[in-house]
């Protein structure tokens, strides 16, 4: 029975990631802005760049020695992208059936793998495959998260050190991938220091690395941080769409035309970076509470955001109204507007995911309020999809969303199975 169980889970999902590998074969991988970026710094590898994802044949932008952390741009060079693209989407599909099955394997040995509810909510988790077949670093990151996931669940049962040393080794692993995680090492420490003292000094590891890349950071720059889109993503959207809701879109352009305008006459990262975060404080700082209720409104709305721009994106479709943008300056109203003007597939693949959201918010509440969970793996899963959420803020989509993915799938399936009733509806 466990034979055909396993045979049936690799057909199933080795035939659920071929339709999304093929399709990007023919039509090429779905690539962004930031892929662009991502592929330059994997191709200034070459050169002697360790992370610098600029044109070098231009000026140097001291912006874009920290933009992206290292880790994707490395395994991109590894994969040959550089040359051929179909490397690392190779790469990235067999790394995804591997997270899969430790996804699988983890709710397995926790005794709350239900395969049905299993097979429903990864296979309507269409944006996870988009950019599973995206020149993007989300792949890495949900690997990553899963790996986190899979040795803390170890070191819960066997509570060895060498658990919790392969946990922060992940983390490490997450945060060289994605800077959203950069301020979860603090976070991570005192959990450890709390719940596990005995082990706590493994949490070192991620520390003292972030602060080496801040040091580097520091004198390449002159300013200690981890990624200068920290300081983008600050002015250039939180500022901004915070304008856009209580002052309107002609007063957040004007704002934001200014700022850049100041930029360009500007020199030196120091100086750049500190106006961008003075001004964005100012504009934020005119109202305190209205803009903590844009954060959090914008947080948790992200949570069942079902994916608008990355199927545009990867069907290469137009992609100039997305949610995001049409929430924050006409607010719901504005949805109407999205719809009417979606072809009937977008509009029947936005609703599969729509409900897989859905589902999912849903299974990670009922996991927050469900009796009999170990209390440290339920602090662990909650804590990571909080602060991933919390820290998003007003810009969570569904792209920021799959950070978390696999936290709120094992959330959801031991939530909707009861242990030691398991049943095996997929065989």
């Amino acid at each position: 029975m466990g034979r055909v169980s396993t045979r049936n889970f690799w057909l199933w999902a080795i035939g659920l990631h071929a339709v999304y590998f093929l399709y990007a074969l023919v039509q090429g991988p779905n690539l962004l802005n930031d892929s662009q970026e991502y592929l330059l710094q994997a191709g200034n590898l070459n050169e002697g760049y360790f992370a610098y994802c600029g044109d070098p044949s231009y000026p140097l932008d001291y912006f874009d020695f920290s933009k992206r952390p290292p880790l994707y741009p490395l395994i991109l060079w590894l994969c040959g992208t550089t040359s051929f693209w179909w490397g690392i989407l190779f790469f990235q599909n067999s790394l995804s059936l591997l997270t899969i099955y430790i996804l699988r394997n983890v709710l397995q040995n926790r005794g709350f793998y239900n395969p049905l509810w299993f097979g429903v909510l990864v296979s309507s988790s269409i944006p996870y495959f988009i950019y599973v077949n995206s020149i993007m670093s989300e792949v890495i990151l949900v690997a990553g998260v899963t790996a986190m996931l899979y040795h803390y669940h170890n070191f819960l049962k066997l509570k060895k050190g060498r658990a919790a040393w392969l946990f922060n080794l992940m983390l490490a692993a997450v945060v060289f991938t994605k800077p959203v995680f950069f301020p979860f090492v603090v976070i991570n420490a005192l959990f450890w220091l709390i719940l596990h003292r005995k082990y706590a000094m493994s949490t070192l590891l991620p520390i003292v690395l972030v602060a080496l890349f801040f040091w580097r950071n520091t004198e390449v720059t002159g300013k200690p941080h981890f990624s200068s889109i920290a300081y983008i993503n600050l002015l250039d959207y939180n500022a901004y769409y915070f304008n856009v809701e209580t002052k309107g879109v002609a007063y957040a352009d004007s704002v934001g035309d200014n700022t850049h305008a100041v930029l360009n006459k500007t020199s030196g990262f120091l100086e750049k970076a500190g106006y961008m975060q003075s001004i964005a404080i100012q504009e934020i700082g005119r109202d305190w509470p209205a803009y903590f209720w844009f954060h959090l409104k914008g947080a948790f709305r992200g949570m069942v955001d079902p994916g608008n721009f990355d199927l545009r994106t990867f069907f290469n479709a137009d992609n100039s109204v997305g949610f995001l943008k049409t929430l924050n300056e006409k607010g719901w109203q504005g949805i109407p507007e999205i719809l009417n003007a979606m072809p009937w597939l977008y509009l029947l693949l936005l609703l599969i995911s729509l409900l897989n959201k859905v589902l999912l918010l849903l299974g990670f509440l009922f996991f927050i309020l469900k009796p009999g969970i170990d209390p440290n793996w339920r602090w662990a899963l909650t804590g990571i999809v909080f602060y991933v959420v919390l820290i998003t803020g007003p810009i969570n989509a569904s792209r920021f969303m799959l950070a978390v993915w696999p936290v709120v799938i094992i959330c959801t399936v031991q939530a909707f199975t009861l242990k030691g009733k398991v049943r095996t509806l997929i065989r």
